[in-house]
């Protein structure tokens, strides 16, 4: 924030109209409430991470940290193809 003459606060975007200090205050919120969110899921990630449910089966390690790495019985691809006669 900008301070001017008066030391009031003044927004650089309050020229532009309401529209753009909306848009900037937005992305500033949205931006808090990502890093926030992205915190408070690196507990349930380290979790799933643990676990080896997709061992030998995922070749990145983006699925790794998913929930489907909490383990099942097998892996199946769920377009089987089926007789249909």
């Amino acid at each position: 924030m900008l301070v001017d003459a008066f030391g009031k606060r003044s927004d650089p975007y309050a020229a532009y109209g309401f529209g753009w200090v909306a848009y900037f205050n937005y992305l500033y919120v949205m931006t808090i409430l990502f890093s926030v969110i992205s915190v408070i899921m690196l507990c349930p990630m380290g979790m799933y991470a643990s676990q080896m449910g997709l061992k030998g089966v995922a070749t990145l390690p983006g699925p790794y940290v998913s929930m489907g790495n909490l383990g099942f019985s097998k892996s199946v691809c769920s377009s089987d193809y089926i007789n249909v006669d």
